[in-house]
């Protein structure tokens, strides 16, 4: 028994009441997974499968309207340059981050920070890498995304926990508290007597504390089911085996004393840390059986179920059997009926299929509601554009754009503290010790870009004094260099464009053309292009 004085029961309240919400997070973070890979209620695809189309219930899938959540987002949501008061700082992470992929790793690692609520990622260094843009020199940042760690023992339709990813530990368990750390798990394969076996390993990256530094600590599970310490080993530059130190202290100089440098995982999220499709939920699952109600208004335009009186129908002409075996089953096409009748009563009739524009309807509606209720453009949801007039079909613009410029927010402060410890790591490790100094993410325009509206706007702040480079940036979303391209572009020209409206040369830098597409001065990969709508 454990007595009051012995342990601290509110501690282990508290505790468990940890453990219960840890365990719900993981729950909708598995839910969410499942549903953006196109769950369908197992007992509802069967049904639909067997009474209504053929085939494998497997093949049965609806309008997936988390997918189009998600999608709506996160290709809005695109790192197009990088920004701040280092040049060379600036260059040397773009080269970095084109070198190492963040340009395809960008769009995965958002995407689950919509999905789950969070994402994170982790910075090494690889001594022996090769820079693309300098083969004399080795030695190259590199980055590895993670995603929420799910348990196993979770599971949602067919999809089961990851028993991997990472968790972010705040003080008090609050986000907005300073981060403690960080902890990584994951399933490592080894290699014992050549038979391969599965292991649970886990890293923690602990942040600098008011009685310790920053350090990692590695972790293996051991056949008792508990951590045990695991130590690292690498071959040093003279080529020999060593073992590293347990912990490793991240401090400027790798030790306990030294001063406490960021950890090297970063926690991406979203406001909330909630899977962003969390408030369509139902909706899924009402759109899930509209689609079943709509493939069954399609079966029946094309396969009339007929009733009948005076006779039994069976599969082999034969009385019922016992069982029932031989009975015709009520699906497309087949015969329902009773055989109390006299023979010249007998009677064969059709049913009237159902309206199928109704149920393209129904569809419409749902998904129109599942946009309302995520703050996203309907038209991304909608199946018949014919249900909505256009001022509807913009509802949901300002909110979704409100949505990712707070998105920029959080996402762009995580990407700093990644270029900030290629800094750090380059500083370590490498041969370019750069002085510190922020670089910031360039995002490209949340919004469709009307090119009209643009044009206007420049206009507009042309007329009131605005710098023309300002306007380039902040108007018509230029990057950096390729303001610095159009600069020297202009001064090579031999005069200057006469007739300025404040669309050419001033306000949209194309050589006198009226739209910024047109531009010749840059390298096309600008914020200004337009996109249509996800």
């Amino acid at each position: 028994m454990i007595l009051p004085d012995q342990v601290n029961l509110a501690s282990i309240a508290f505790l468990q009441h940890q453990a219960e919400e840890e365990l719900e997070i993981q729950a909708r973070v598995v839910k969410a997974r499942a549903l953006l890979d196109g769950y369908y209620d197992t007992n509802l695809a069967r049904e639909t499968a067997t009474s209504l189309v053929g085939g494998a219930a497997a093949d049965i899938e609806g309008p997936n309207l988390s997918e189009i959540t998600v999608r709506t987002i996160v290709r809005r949501v695109d790192i197009q340059g990088y920004t701040g008061n280092d040049e060379k700082l600036i260059t040397w992470v773009e080269n970095v981050c084109d070198a190492i992929g963040v340009d395809i790793m960008q769009g995965e690692l958002h995407q689950w920070v919509e999905r789950d609520g969070e994402a994170f990622a982790i910075v090494d260094y690889d001594r022996n890498a090769t820079r693309p843009w300098d083969e004399t020199t080795t030695g190259l940042p590199s980055l590895i995304i993670k995603e929420r760690y799910t348990s196993a023992e979770i599971s949602y339709g067919e999809e089961v926990g990851s028993n991997s990813g990472c968790k972010a530990h705040y003080r008090n368990n609050d986000p907005h508290q300073p981060l403690e750390m960080i902890s990584d798990r994951w399933i490592e394969t080894i290699y014992e007597d050549e038979e391969a076996v599965a292991t649970q390993r886990m890293n923690l990256y602990i942040a600098d504390q008011s009685l310790t530094r920053a350090r990692i600590e590695k972790y293996i599970m051991n056949e008792e089911g508990e951590w045990e310490e695991f130590h690292d080993s690498y071959i040093d530059e003279n080529g020999s085996e060593v073992q590293e130190e347990w912990p490793i202290w991240w401090t400027d100089n790798q030790t306990e004393t030294g001063r406490s440098l960021p950890i090297i995982a970063v926690h991406f999220r979203n406001e909330e840390m909630q899977p962003i499709t969390r408030k369509i939920w139902g909706l899924q699952n009402a759109m899930d059986h509209a689609w079943s109600s709509f493939l069954a208004s399609m079966a029946l335009a094309g396969h009339q179920i007929l009733k009948f009186f005076g006779w039994t129908p069976t599969t082999d002409g034969k009385e019922p059997a016992e069982d029932g075996s031989n009975l015709m089953r009520i699906k497309a096409r087949s015969l329902i009926g009773s055989p109390k009748k006299r023979p010249d009563e007998a009677s064969l009739e059709a049913i009237e299929a159902g309206d199928i524009a109704q149920s393209i309807n129904a569809m419409d509606k749902i998904a129109i509601y599942a946009a309302f209720v995520s703050g996203l453009p309907i038209n991304n949801f909608i199946i018949s554009k014919s249900v909505a007039s256009s001022a509807t079909l913009r509802q949901g613009e300002a909110d979704m754009v409100a949505h990712i410029n707070a998105l920029h927010r959080l996402l762009g402060r995580s990407w700093s503290q990644v270029f900030e410890l290629f800094r750090l790591m380059e500083l370590l490790y490498g041969d370019t010790p750069f002085a510190p100094s922020a670089v910031r993410p360039i995002w490209a325009p949340p919004e469709t870009v009307n090119v009209e509206a643009r044009t206007e706007e420049a206009r507009a702040q042309k007329d009131t004094g605005v710098p023309v480079e300002f306007i380039w940036r902040h108007v018509w979303g230029y990057t950096e260099k390729e303001v610095d391209a159009m600069q020297k572009a202009l001064a090579a020209l031999a005069a200057p464009t006469t007739g300025n409206d404040g669309t050419g040369t001033d306000a949209a830098p194309a050589n006198g053309a009226d739209s910024p597409t047109a531009s010749t001065a840059t390298n096309g990969r600008r914020a200004t292009t337009a996109k249509s709508s996800e």
